[in-house]
């Protein structure tokens, strides 16, 4: 298996496109994802007081759409979920719908959110596999 790339956000051109400091040079391609972080807490196993690993406090997702030799510039995006209707549907009325998931509360105590702050310069990347 072959190392993930890490970089960071060099410069923002408009609220969703970004330069990152990964290019050709560290074998990015286009297409390539990346996940827009910030480092949060230090998460401590509570039994054994030792650090674990550092809480990822995501920002974004983006995708390659041009590589240069140093740098390359990427896209955010979303995949969003959708009903499809048949083509064919006043011969054949069906659709398909995907599950949606919902989430539970799994305790009824005000727990304060660690949430990112915004998009800054110097932001890090990490490859999604």
């Amino acid at each position: 298996m072959s190392t993930l790339l890490k970089g960071y956000v060099m410069k923002i051109l408009n609220p969703s496109t970004v330069i990152i400091s990964l290019g050709r040079l560290n074998g990015v391609k286009k297409h390539m994802k990346f996940v827009i972080y910030e480092e949060g807490e230090m998460i401590i196993d509570p039994k054994t007081k030792a650090q674990i690993e550092r809480l990822e406090l995501v920002k974004g997702e983006i995708e390659v759409v041009h590589v240069q030799e140093k740098v390359s510039i990427a896209e955010s995006y979303s995949i969003e979920e959708r009903t499809a209707y048949s083509p064919l549907a006043t011969m054949f009325p069906y659709s398909t719908k995907e599950e949606v998931k919902i989430k539970k509360h799994l305790t009824r105590e005000k727990i304060e959110e660690a949430s990112p702050s915004p998009l800054k310069v110097g932001d890090l990347v990490r490859q999604i596999e």
